[in-house]
């Protein structure tokens, strides 16, 4: 399964912050979600990072100055 990635926001001091962006990644396996009623829900995967062709990058990182 080939998906696009997602975005941490990793906020810091002062209003910085810090965008990680994994563009391609191919999910290899995962579990079944744990928890029950009135629970969060924790999800594991095994992934790997690609190179997406549209950017030519495996990972991306995004610094936001305040």
């Amino acid at each position: 399964m080939i998906g696009t990635g997602g975005r941490r926001l990793c906020p810091g001091t002062a209003g910085n912050a810090l965008v990680i962006t994994l563009p391609r990644v191919r999910l290899s396996s995962f579990g079944a979600p744990t928890g029950g009623p009135s629970q969060d829900v924790e999800q594991s995967f095994d992934f790997q990072a690609e190179g997406d062709p549209a950017t030519n990058a495996i990972i991306q990182f995004d610094y936001l100055g305040a």
